[in-house]
């Protein structure tokens, strides 16, 4: 992988670092997000705007830590493997962000709801 590149996929996991971040420590008015950002889970369904921002205001005081697993990274798309630990237990989850101009669009997160209590 060329100098660029690495550059390049550190930049875009950091930006996914820095959302997963600020969702655990609650600091939501810092989320490298963009205007138009949207998200969507088995929990929530698909939500944009001020309502996909609610959302984590609501799931992120629930989460004690995100310990990352993998990113997988492929131009402006990070698939990131990781796992939410809470006092109820830990919940694996895999979420694809989207990417522009270095904020996320959007969020697509797959996991088990049977475990989270959904």
């Amino acid at each position: 992988m060329g100098e660029d590149s690495q550059s390049k996929r550190q930049a875009a996991t950091h930006v996914v670092e820095s959302y997963l971040q600020c969702v655990v420590s609650g600091k939501f008015s810092d989320l490298p997000i963009t205007e138009d950002y949207g998200s969507e889970s088995p929990q929530s369904g698909l939500l944009r705007g001020a309502a996909a921002v609610r959302y984590l205001e609501k799931i992120g005081p629930e989460m004690d830590e995100i310990r990352i697993l993998q990113h997988i990274v492929e131009g402006d798309y990070i698939a990131t493997h990781f796992e939410e630990v809470t006092s109820e237990g830990t919940l694996p989850v895999f979420a694809k962000f989207e990417l522009q101009n270095g904020k996320v669009r959007f969020v697509h997160v797959f996991f088990d709801s049977s475990l989270s209590g959904a």
